[in-house]
């Protein structure tokens, strides 16, 4: 698994099926990481070894290769605003501005913030501990999709500027919600619950 986001959670359920297949390709390309680790360490000496029942036991060293892939996404929301400003004039018509904003906000965790204990494994039990939900990129307003719905007079950037600030306030006030960081934590807790299973760990108690 290699990659700045992986991507494990929509709100746009046009992507669902295609986010449901990255999913898996996820998990799969996760494992054979640790598969990879695993074989390293046994070519070279190392602490890795394999269960009689097929299940790797994944050592500290290849916990850490894990946290260090970074940023993992749980929950992905597409959303457009509206946002306008009008201007007064002493003499003549008042100018308006009004435009329309694209953004996709990225809910998720990086694991380079868990601690270093961020994985126990205790016989067929693993307790995983994750990083606090957060939003993965604070410039998640796509300006080349930007639209002008209605624009009358002369405006300088600092106007458009704080239009985008106003834009981007409305966005976070919808999106970064209590509800939305639910789910995204409930999507990370099944899919780190599936990783550490079809590596074979039946029970996984993961909470943040």
């Amino acid at each position: 698994m290699s990659g700045r986001h992986n991507n494990f959670g929509s709100v746009n359920e046009s992507n669902y099926m295609a986010r449901q297949i990255l999913t898996y390709v996820t998990i799969a390309t996760f494992i054979a990481l640790v598969a990879v680790l695993a074989w390293k360490g046994r070519g070279g000496g190392g602490e890795t070894k394999e269960e009689p029942n097929g299940k790797i036991s994944v050592t500290p060293t290849q916990i850490k290769s894990v946290k260090e892939t970074g940023e993992w996404e749980f929950l992905t929301i597409d959303v457009e605003e509206l946002a306008d400003t009008t201007a007064t004039r002493l003499i003549g018509s008042d100018r308006r501005l009004t435009r329309i904003y694209y953004g996709t906000l990225r809910l998720g965790i990086d694991l380079r913030k868990a601690a270093d204990d961020w994985v126990k494994m205790d016989g067929d039990t693993v307790d995983v501990t994750l990083p606090h939900i957060i939003m993965l990129d604070k410039d998640f307003i796509d300006e080349a999709k930007t639209k002008a719905f209605y624009e009358s007079g002369t405006w300088d950037q600092a106007s458009r500027e704080a239009l985008y600030q106003q834009a981007r306030r409305k966005m976070l006030s919808r999106c970064l919600t209590t509800e939305n960081i639910n789910i995204a934590q409930l999507n990370a807790v099944e899919q780190m619950t599936k990783l550490f299973q079809a590596m074979g760990y039946p029970y996984v108690d993961v909470h943040f």
